[in-house]
């Protein structure tokens, strides 16, 4: 997966998920929704059969960049830890 940054400010986020469909940015997206600095989590894909997904979190004052970095971590925790119990 190919990651473009589109937008960056103090509290928002707003990056194209290249190569990706409705699968890894709700999975992201719920996950995001779960942290409490979260605000808003979203994604949209403007077309379903050439969109790629387009995720936007807004943040309620923290680095939206950071937030976004420890909710990777920790989906990346989860499913070695799932991983672990099969």
């Amino acid at each position: 997966m190919d990651v473009k940054v589109l937008e960056v400010t103090d509290t928002e986020v707003k990056l194209e998920l290249r190569g990706e469909s409705h699968g890894f940015p709700n999975l992201l997206k719920e996950a995001l929704l779960r942290d409490g600095r979260t605000g808003v989590a979203s994604y949209d894909i403007d077309h379903p059969l050439e969109g790629e997904p387009v995720l936007y979190l807004e943040t309620k004052g923290d680095d939206p960049l950071e937030v976004l970095r420890e909710t990777l971590e920790t989906i990346r925790d989860e499913m070695e830890s799932a991983e672990a119990s099969i």
